[in-house]
Parts: C-alpha cells; sequence; structure tokens
C-alpha cells in the first residue's frame, strides 16, 4: 500500500515533485512542471517555435547537456531571413521570453552562480565565407538576453545585459572551432557563462542607450563597431554601468536577430540559471503530450478507488 500511495502522489502532483525544472512546449506554454509560461517575441520574418527537426537530447545529438524531465525529442528552432535594407535596419527578431513574476526577481546579479544553455546552428553554404559576410558573422550563435532592475538613487531603471559568440569567441574556440568561429550543424553545450562578456542596453522604455559611466555607451553595438570583450567585461567592475548593488535579474530570453542581414538558422534547449548555487530556472523546450491536469485528476481518482477496492477485498478474505 505505501508504493501505491507514492505511485498515487507522482501522479497527482506532478509540479510538486519538479518544481524548479519545466518542459516548454510550442508557444511558451509550461506543460510539466513548475513556473511561468514563457512569452514569444517575434518580429520581421522571424521564425521561433518548439519543434522535433532539431532534436537536443538525443543520443545522435551532439553535445547536449540532457534536458529536464528526461524528454529529448525536439528544440526551439529558430531562424531569420536577412531581407531588409539598411533603411528598414533588417528587423526579424524571434526571441522567447520569461519573467519573474510582478514585483519579484529571479536573483541578484551579483549573486548568479551559474548560466547555461545549449545551441545549435545549421551550416548555410557561404556562411563562413572570408570577406563575403559581415565580420561578425563567423560568430553568430542564439543570444541570451538578461532583463535587469537597479535601484539607483530611489529610482528604478531597466535595462538589459546581452551575450552574443561575437564578444565570446574564447568560449567557442573550447568547444574546437578553428579561430573561435561557431560550430556548425552539432549541439553545443555552452556553460559557464557567467564568467562571459555581455554588452549592454542602459536605461530601456526612457532613454535607450544611457548610461551612468563612460565605459558604457551607446557605442556598446556591433553595428555601430564598438564593443570589446574588455568594455563589455567592465560593466561588472566598480566603476561600470552596474556599479550598484541592488541590481536584479528579473527576466531571461533566448533567440535570434536584429541587426542580422543574412538568413540564419538553429536552435536552443535546456536553459539553465543559478543564483548563490540554487537553481531557478531548468527549461527544456520540447514537443510532449502530458495529460492536463483534469486527466490527474481523473486517473488519481480511478487508482484511488482501485486501492479502496483492493483494501476491502483484503479484508474479507482475511476475515473469511
Amino acid at each position: 500500500m505505501k508504493a501505491f500511495n507514492i505511485l498515487l502522489a507522482t501522479i497527482l502532483f506532478p509540479a510538486a515533485l519538479a518544481a524548479q525544472g519545466q518542459v516548454v512546449s510550442n508557444g511558451g506554454t509550461v506543460v510539466q512542471g513548475g513556473g511561468n509560461n514563457w512569452t514569444p517575441s517575434i518580429q520581421g520574418s522571424g521564425t521561433a517555435a518548439v519543434t522535433t527537426d532539431l532534436p537536443c537530447g538525443t543520443a545522435a545529438s551532439g553535445a547536449c547537456s540532457g534536458g529536464f524531465g528526461n524528454v529529448g525529442n525536439g528544440s526551439l528552432r529558430l531562424g531569420v531571413t536577412g531581407i531588409g535594407s539598411t533603411s528598414t535596419g533588417y528587423q526579424d527578431w524571434a526571441f522567447y521570453y520569461q519573467n519573474a513574476a510582478q514585483g519579484q526577481s529571479f536573483g541578484n546579479l551579483r549573486q548568479l552562480s551559474s548560466l547555461s544553455f545549449d545551441w545549435f546552428r545549421t551550416g548555410i553554404d557561404g556562411w563562413g565565407a572570408a570577406g563575403g559576410t559581415p565580420a561578425d558573422w563567423r560568430f553568430k550563435t542564439p543570444v541570451v538576453r538578461l532583463q535587469l532592475a537597479e535601484t539607483r538613487g530611489g529610482q528604478t531603471i531597466f535595462s538589459e545585459i546581452i551575450w552574443e559568440g561575437y564578444y565570446n569567441q574564447n568560449a567557442l574556440a573550447a568547444h574546437g572551432a578553428p579561430n573561435g568561429d561557431t560550430p556548425v550543424n552539432t549541439w553545443v553545450a555552452q556553460t559557464n557563462m557567467q564568467n562571459d562578456a555581455y554588452w549592454y542596453i542602459g536605461n530601456i522604455g526612457q532613454n535607450p542607450g544611457y548610461s551612468a559611466s563612460g565605459s558604457c555607451n551607446a557605442q556598446l553595438s556591433f553595428w555601430q563597431g564598438g564593443v570589446t570583450a574588455a568594455n563589455a567585461n567592465s560593466l561588472f567592475s566598480e566603476n561600470g554601468c552596474l556599479f550598484g548593488a541592488d541590481v536584479n535579474v528579473i527576466g531571461i530570453a533566448v533567440g535570434v536577430g536584429s541587426q542580422w542581414p543574412l538568413p540564419w538558422d538553429g536552435a536552443v534547449d535546456n536553459v539553465r540559471m543559478s543564483f548563490s548555487g540554487t537553481q531557478v530556472i531548468n527549461a527544456n523546450f520540447d514537443v510532449t503530450t502530458v495529460p492536463e491536469p483534469s486527466t490527474y485528476l481523473l486517473m488519481g481518482a480511478g487508482l484511488l478507488a482501485l486501492g479502496v477496492a483492493s483494501r476491502s477485498r483484503n479484508r474479507r478474505s482475511s476475515k473469511d
């Protein structure tokens, strides 16, 4: 009977047994585990959808780190067309965001202890042609954005720090790619990202590009030619843009696009983030069929009835 009760609890309360993880299906809906849904943000001809086209977590998928829930039949497929002009700014954009509950945060930026995700870039003819593509194109990976809220002078300032492969070529080279190029046609487990370089967008929604320090300013963007790993890392110095102690991570996003002038195709999976050693996000993007809560309740009720009937029969048998 004890084993039966454990089984019943597993069926009735699956989220309670996996509070630190999520299986996220198309549209950003969490179908297993706990936490908020993810919100798609699509612009122009960008694409973002959970599919089985590039599965992460299977034996043949390369260096995937293994997804929550032991589900491995899909990933978040991402792409941009590169169609546009300099006047329109190549507005293709495809991201999935997860935000902390209103008025809360995932943790303090200074206590970020681990950040990782798995990603895949599809090889496209001519993608790495010397002299034929923008300088950053050989290093283009999916992007991770951390949304921040900082209390400064009694005011809350919203900003983002952004991880891109171009500014972390040494981290790419660690996966065996020549000259730090982006590996193609294989899954890459990008780990220890809390130690990597980021660029900064300050005072979002009020005065884009604003910063309180000369170490990061409106020139922190590739298309304006101003970003290097050195000044991206300066964000975390005492004199950097984020000099305050009260800087909290209120959102995270993964995706591609914004000023990407050529076609790009790939995927992401298994986004993980921890603060002071406590994991707050473990998101596995997968196409999977998980029963609705009402189905769990019906199954549980049926098993409970079977258990009661079994105990009743056992008691009658003992009396006989």
